[in-house]
């Protein structure tokens, strides 16, 4: 059986978009399964995470738990997002300042 965050998972990984699970994520751009497989071994990926983007974007689509089981996290998710947005310019324009 499916998990509620299982649901969510990427549709495509070119979009970004969606639940990635433990373990999900490549340590490398390998496409050999026995390199990965070894890499993976060596240094596990322990994260999860929830990758969103642009809500208004027409061919790649975020994917959202539904209000009732996370209420307020897509809303919250997007005032995040929309708050990144307005400061990453001003963000990186000076970091290499502080390096």
């Amino acid at each position: 059986m499916k998990s509620a965050k299982d649901t969510l998972k990427w549709e495509d990984p070119r979009s970004n978009r969606g639940y990635v699970r433990f373990g999900r994520e490549r340590v490398t751009q390998s496409n050999n399964p026995e390199e990965i497989a070894a890499l993976r071994a060596k240094a596990p990926d322990h994260k999860e995470s929830m990758e969103i983007g642009r809500d208004w974007d027409a061919e790649w689509k975020n994917q959202w738990p539904s209000e009732s089981l996370v209420p307020g996290f897509k809303q919250r998710m997007l005032d995040f997002y929309e708050v990144r947005w307005f400061f990453s310019p001003e963000f990186f324009a000076n970091f290499q300042t502080w390096l």
